[in-house]
Formats: structure tokens, sequence, C-alpha cells
């Protein structure tokens, strides 16, 4: 059997079009990989710190703090760490539109909140309520809920089995 040189040209050339074609879609697949563990390590990174904010505010809830300038200065601190917090979390998670709910505000804070921000808000709430220089149970309780409903949320969204997975973790046998 004899393949003449046009054929022969047709059939490299439909092989290197669907060689560019696989390699087109591979490399968007990676492309993807990549930028969904990126987009994973930054929001791991301003979760963690919002971790870190909160149980700090938790721990100054509970025990109290210094009365006068110095533990207001330290409350305001705590409270601005939070705050700022929830403002980064919306360069990565926006508010859900929602009819004309919040239209009159900037284009970053309308609609509704996702929940995971909602969690830095109430603590900050929570933490702007406790009275000057003493402690409360309660409110140390509220704060304590919100960091772990955020830790949930942020599990959830990020999707620790994914990376699990892609880490090779096993989940270990709890011993008691």
């Amino acid at each position: 059997m004899t393949f003449s040189p046009e054929w022969l040209a047709a059939f490299f050339a439909g092989v290197s079009l669907l060689g560019a074609v696989f390699g087109y879609f591979g490399s968007r697949s990676v492309a993807y990989r990549a930028f969904r563990l990126e987009w994973t390590r930054e929001v791991l990174n301003w979760g963690g710190k919002a971790v870190d904010s909160l149980s700090v505010a938790h721990t100054f809830a509970k025990h109290g703090f210094e009365i006068g300038e110095v533990g207001e200065r330290k409350r305001k601190s705590i409270l601005a760490d939070i705050s700022s917090l929830a403002d980064r979390g919306r360069f990565f998670f926006e508010n859900k539109p929602h009819g004309r709910f919040g239209i009159e505000k900037p284009t970053a804070y309308r609609g509704i909140r996702p929940d995971l921000l909602t969690y830095l808000i109430r603590a900050y709430q929570a933490l702007e309520n406790l009275p000057s220089g003493m402690k409360s149970e309660n409110i140390s309780e509220q704060i304590f809920e919100q960091k772990r409903q955020f830790v949930s949320e942020l599990q959830r969204i990020v999707d620790t089995r994914w990376l699990s997975k892609r880490a090779n973790y096993k989940v270990q046998k709890a011993t008691l």
C-alpha cells in the first residue's frame, strides 16, 4: 500500500492539530489547578490571621483587661484588626446581589455579606459591647462560637479534603 505525499501531509497536519487541541486543554487544566492552589494559599493565609485575631479577642473578653487608656487602646487595636480582616476578606468573597439591598452603599458592600465575613463582624460587635475593663464569659463565648463557625466555613470553602488528597494526607485513627 502506498500513500500519496498529499495524504501523508494531511494526516500529519491532523495529528498536529489534535496534539495542539489536547495541549491547549491540558495547559488550561494545569493553569486552573495552579490558580486554585495559589488562591487557596492566599485565603488560608488571610484566614489564619483572622483566627489569630479572633483568638486574641476571645482571650481578651474571657480574662478582662486593664482598666484605663492602655486597656482601651488594646481593645481598639483588636477591633481594628478584625475590621480590617473582614474588609480584606472582601477581596476573596464578594457579597451576593440581592435586588436593591444596599444599593446606596459602595459596590463591595452591596447585597448580602457571605457567612464567613459575618462571623468576623459578629465577633467584632461582641467585643465592641464588652464593658470597659471588664471580663465577660457571655461575650467570650459569643466570640469563641463565631471563631468556630468561621473555621468550619473556611474549611468548607477551601475544601480541605481536596488539599489533603493532593498532599497525600491520610487521616489518622483517633486513639482514646
